[in-house]
C-alpha cells in the first residue's frame, strides 16, 4: 500500500498534503502510527484511516460531505466484496458473518480517528 511507512520496526500510514490546502489544513504531512510491526495488519488498520484523511482533505477544499461520501464509498465496496463472496464457495452464513464483521470493524476504526 502507498501510504505506508515502516519506522523503527513500526507501521505508519503517511498522506502527502495537496498543496492547495496545506495553509487550511496546517499540515505538509499527515503521519499516524498504526502500532504494529506486521504489515498486512498496518495495510488493515491503515485504510480506514487513510480514507477519514481523504475526507479530511476533501472538506478543506469545500465538501461539507466528505466523510459521508468516503463512508458510502466503502460500504458500496463491502456490499460488491460479498456478492462476489456469495457467487463463490464461502458458505452463505460466514459471507453474512463477515460483512458485519467488516462493517462494525469499520465504523471503529473512523470513531478511533476523529
Amino acid at each position: 500500500m502507498a501510504y505506508l511507512e515502516r519506522r523503527r520496526n513500526l507501521w505508519y500510514a503517511v498522506l502527502t498534503v495537496p498543496a492547495d490546502v496545506r495553509e487550511k489544513l496546517g499540515k505538509l504531512r499527515f503521519v499516524q502510527s498504526l502500532g504494529t510491526p506486521l504489515k498486512n495488519t498496518a495495510e488493515r488498520e491503515a485504510a480506514p484511516l487513510i480514507a477519514k484523511l481523504k475526507a479530511q482533505i476533501a472538506e478543506a477544499r469545500g465538501n461539507a460531505n466528505a466523510l459521508t461520501e468516503e463512508a458510502l464509498r466503502w460500504q458500496r465496496h463491502l456490499d460488491l466484496q460479498t456478492q462476489s463472496a456469495k457467487g463463490g464457495s464461502i458458505p452463505r452464513s460466514a459471507t453474512h458473518h463477515q460483512e458485519q464483521e467488516n462493517r462494525r470493524q469499520a465504523r471503529r476504526k473512523l470513531a478511533l480517528y476523529p
